[in-house]
């Protein structure tokens, strides 16, 4: 770069270019309720981009962006290993009555079984409760295993073991978490 209004010039071009693709990929990610943590990853992203400006060349930047951004929100997951029973999630009695399954039956008990769903995966032990919340959170097992720091196998595993313990109690077969 000749001058520092250069480089800010194509600073200001990248970050047109690649803020709104980076919110929607960490969304995707990351899910809606991490949208503070997604503004975090994006800020140090960019400003690793910042410091690496001479170095890259233009048609490099967008991968390697990404690459950054996918190692950063691989980070802030890791720092966010524990998850806490407060943090389940796997949805609202409405949500549940869209599902054809569940349209005879009263609020109250779309409720109460929502109720014991929490319960059972409340019960489950450390890890594998661990990988059913973030496998619902909408996960892959690869992101699961890095998190967890687990093989990948093994996080599928442990998955399973906990789908067919709530299987088992409800002997029906759920296809949410198929």
């Amino acid at each position: 770069m000749n001058s520092q209004a250069d480089r800010e010039k194509w600073f200001q071009d990248a970050y047109k270019s690649l803020a709104g693709p980076a919110r929607t990929y960490l969304k995707s990610r990351l899910g809606s309720h991490y949208e503070s943590v997604a503004g975090e990853i994006i800020h140090d992203a960019f400003l690793v981009l910042f410091e690496k400006i001479e170095s890259l060349p233009r048609k490099q930047v967008a991968p390697w962006f990404f690459g950054v951004l996918k190692k950063k929100q691989r980070k802030v997951l890791r720092r966010r290993r524990r998850i806490s029973n407060a943090a389940i999630d796997i949805g609202t009695v409405e949500d549940e009555r869209r599902d054809p399954r569940f349209r005879d039956l009263a609020t109250s008990e779309v409720q109460a079984m929502c109720e014991e769903v929490h319960k059972l995966i409340q019960s489950l032990e450390s890890p594998g409760r661990e990988v059913i919340l973030l496998r619902l959170d909408g996960m892959d097992y690869q992101d699961i295993a890095e998190v967890l720091n687990l093989s990948k196998e093994n996080a599928r595993q442990l998955y399973c073991r906990a789908r067919h313990t709530i299987q088992n109690h409800f002997a029906t077969s759920f296809e949410c978490l198929s």
